[in-house]
């Protein structure tokens, strides 16, 4: 099926007796057979239970604009993909988590700006992978003068709110870029922006740990390069991901945090089996991980398509494949694993109730006690 686009099944790390990975992810194998690391099979954005004839009729509800990155990225940002203007998933947890009548003290964290899952009511901190926060280096001397400048109320609200927004983003900078400063690690990251991204997420998270009342935090980094129409050559992210994972893994270890932490990855979609002939093509579903302490991890969750050619069932060509596992398969676990009560679940949720329980898996399911 997958001529030069197809690995070398003997170069492949097994992780049971019928499934393997790409051998530059030795650290996720390692993970999985420590029962931290679960996969995830056939995952795609989805508004219902979608089939072949559902799809090529629309008589199923589908995410707009299939295949096209922009949208795809947002349909699986927000999880409610009929709504462009629908806040982040991350958004509505974390918005649900502080405005519960026993609120959680939260934090937000984007390493690339105010994407859409990370929208919401809940401010967003954003954070550089190098620098971690840039603070004002005048702000020591010329915080007295600031304050004079804001003391007084202005008749304008926008006068207030931009006021209020510069005084608040002046003071939150200066704090937070002191807490990273003064944390130091004791796992070595390579130079690369993501494992940069998690170097600065470790020291982040033992900062607001040891230092802060923060309860629920989260934090969005993003990793590129997957848009492989002229390439079958995936080593270069693959190692760059499983370095990355694996330092973070061993750095949470040695917080004793690792227990406390869940890692979850998605994209907008995947790849076609089908070679173009240089690479591969937009597809649609793919397979995920989630990671963490408490993860039951060394299992396979959902069903993988066991007929790879153009006649299955869930083939639309090229082999480019319907998901039979929606995004929210997972988030409805994560959701319940950070607290979101189950009367808040549609409204984090949107779509959840167009799908029964055998598309979703709960807390139970996803993490040991």
């Amino acid at each position: 099926v997958r001529s030069s686009a197809a690995s070398d099944v003997y170069q492949r790390q097994g992780i049971n007796a019928e499934y393997g990975i790409h051998p530059a992810m030795k650290r996720q194998q390692e993970l999985y057979n420590q029962g931290e690391q679960l996969f995830l099979v056939n995952v795609g954005a989805l508004v219902e239970p979608t089939t072949k004839a559902g799809y090529n009729s629309r008589t199923n509800k589908l995410p707009p604009s299939l295949f096209a990155h922009n949208i795809m990225q947002r349909s699986i940002q927000n999880l409610h993909a009929q709504n462009a203007n629908a806040e982040g998933v991350l958004g509505r947890i974390f918005e649900t988590l502080s405005e519960d009548k026993n609120p959680y003290k939260s934090a937000m964290f984007s390493f690339s700006g105010r994407v859409k899952m990370v929208q919401g009511k809940v401010p967003v901190d954003m954070i550089s992978s190098s620098n971690g926060v840039t603070r004002f280096r005048l702000y020591s001397s010329m915080k007295n003068a600031f304050g004079n400048l804001t003391e007084y109320t202005s008749s304008s609200v926008f006068g207030e709110t931009y006021a209020d927004g510069v005084s608040n983003s002046l003071r939150n900078t200066e704090y937070l870029g002191g807490l990273i400063q003064n944390t130091t690690l004791s796992t070595n990251f390579t130079t690369s922006s993501f494992n940069q991204q998690m170097r600065m997420t470790a020291r982040l998270i033992k900062a607001i740990s040891k230092e802060t009342d923060v309860e629920r935090a989260t934090f969005f980094t993003e990793r590129g390069g997957y848009d492989t129409h002229a390439t079958f050559d995936l080593s270069p992210m693959f190692s760059d991901v499983d370095s990355g994972l694996g330092s973070f893994a061993s750095e949470m270890k040695a917080q004793g945090l690792w227990d406390d932490v869940v890692v979850v990855s998605i994209s907008d979609f995947a790849r076609t089996l089908y070679s173009n002939g240089q690479g591969t093509d937009h597809g649609w579903g793919g397979h995920h991980i989630v990671a963490g302490g408490k993860v039951r991890g060394g299992q396979i969750l959902g069903k993988y398509p066991l007929n790879l050619t153009d006649s299955s069932d869930l083939s639309l060509g090229r082999g480019r494949f319907i998901p039979t596992l929606p995004f929210e398969s997972f988030w409805n676990g994560i959701a319940e694993w950070f607290g979101v009560p189950q009367d808040k679940m549609s409204f984090v949720l949107p779509n959840r109730d167009n799908f029964n329980s055998t598309y979703l898996f709960s807390k139970d399911v996803l993490f040991r006690p």
